[in-house]
């Protein structure tokens, strides 16, 4: 997932930076988004690029509330699909699912013997 944040603020006296944040591809101006103060104590101040990627990872939770907050399209409004398989009724429909690392995944199995 690809964002894009925007520092409106350093705060000296609080050692702290006031952050807007959002997805790459979000359909709104970055400016249109809540403003978060992010304290700089435990950000990485080696350089430029460290400072910007953990920042990003301290405030990456916001896109996932971000998420649920903002409205869905009718037309975006996905379909529930469960049961065998059979790919030419999936065309044409929105379905939806979520992004998960490799690591989580379902595991699908017929029979499970203890």
């Amino acid at each position: 997932m690809n964002v894009i944040l925007k520092i409106d603020e350093y705060l000296p006296d609080r050692n702290a930076v006031v952050v807007k944040l959002c997805r790459l591809t979000a359909h709104k101006s970055i400016d249109d988004f809540g403003a978060k103060v992010v304290d700089c104590d435990g950000l990485s101040l080696v350089d430029a690029e460290s400072f910007v990627e953990s920042l990003i990872s301290r405030i990456s939770h916001r896109i996932n509330e971000q998420d649920n907050q903002s409205e869905i399209l009718e037309e975006n409004k996905p379909v529930n699909v469960s049961g065998d398989l059979d790919i030419q009724s999936l065309v044409g429909k929105v379905v939806g699912g979520e992004i998960t690392s490799r690591k989580t995944r379902h595991l699908r199995m017929r029979r499970v013997e203890l």
